[in-house]
């Protein structure tokens, strides 16, 4: 062995010790510095180009990616605008072909969380000044709750909220809603058109409470999407793009969640808010089970 190496070895061998005593030493007597926490992210995502504001305290946004809810489309529901009754294939057009249609999962179906969900149509008949909106239990039974919607007449996506006067829903229960108007097509100048959806309340688990609570709006609406519960993702995603119009990562994420259920193309256009008001017509007294007549004739629906 050389001098050199015996030199290195030694030197190596004087500075290894003190560096364990000194470690040892403070261990023993002093309380142990405690380690940064572990972050158990929500989900993994890609977060760049998320910003700043949108980190969790305990972990990362997810991506805004709906996971449906193992529910079966129900029977009843389009949310494509047809006549009504219906009478043939194939939803009523504008005269330049375009087509009103719920912002919904092509099933027809959502959840929320909410006791009065908002819900969002879109509306490319610039005729159309009013619209009927309705509650029911079930395709055919007599509607428990009716208001009327007054549009401004522009093209584009219609949003409203159920009132806190109407009868709220309520957890566990499956609605049927409808949204009745008259417009100018390209086969008619009064034709009554629908729209149908099925919305269910759920509660949220103990652990989707916990993810919310500490989220801010737009982990929110990515939390709602993974979780399944369309509504509240829509509406979250719809109130921060109209209140921050020239957010991209916002724009990103609202196109990306219609581009999920084919209505990407839908991303650019208005979101215009429109209130709603009971119809004197009929009683919001009535409950969730109660049944009337049904209706003059028995609708046909689009599978």
């Amino acid at each position: 062995m050389t001098p050199l190496l015996r030199c290195t070895l030694l030197l190596v061998t004087l500075l290894a010790v003190p560096i364990c005593v000194i470690e040892q030493s403070v261990a023993g007597l002093s309380p142990e510095v405690p380690r940064p926490r572990q972050i158990n992210p929500i989900a993994l995502g890609n977060t760049d180009s998320l910003g700043s504001g949108n980190r969790l305290k305990c972990g990362y946004v997810k991506d805004m990616k709906y996971a449906p809810p193992p529910t079966k489309a129900p029977d009843g529901a389009n949310r494509v605008a047809v006549e009504e009754p219906l009478n043939r294939c194939g939803g009523a057009r504008t005269v330049d072909g375009r087509f009103a249609v719920a912002i919904l999962p092509s099933s027809g179906f959502s959840q929320t969380l909410a006791e009065y969900p908002t819900f969002l149509i879109y509306m490319p008949f610039t005729s159309v000044q009013e619209g009927i909106f309705s509650l029911s239990t079930s395709p055919n039974s007599y509607p428990y709750y009716q208001a009327r919607a007054q549009l401004t007449g522009n093209r584009g996506i219609i949003r409203f909220q159920l009132p806190s006067s109407a009868p709220n829903l309520v957890a566990g229960k499956k609605y049927f809603w409808q949204f009745r108007f008259s417009a100018v097509t390209n086969e008619s100048e009064n034709q009554l058109l629908v729209i149908r959806g099925q919305i269910q309340r759920i509660n949220a688990s103990a652990t989707l409470q916990n993810q919310l609570a500490i989220a801010a709006p737009r982990q929110k609406a990515a939390i709602y999407a993974n979780n399944g519960i369309w509504q509240d993702a829509l509406t979250t995603l719809a109130q921060l793009k109209c209140a921050n119009p020239g957010d991209q990562g916002i724009a990103s994420d609202w196109s990306s969640l219609l581009q999920q259920v084919e209505l990407k193309e839908l991303a650019m256009e208005p979101i215009i808010g429109v209130t709603v008001q009971p119809d004197k017509k009929i009683t919001t007294k009535k409950t969730p089970n109660s049944t009337g007549p049904g209706p003059t004739s028995c609708p046909l629906y689009l599978k």
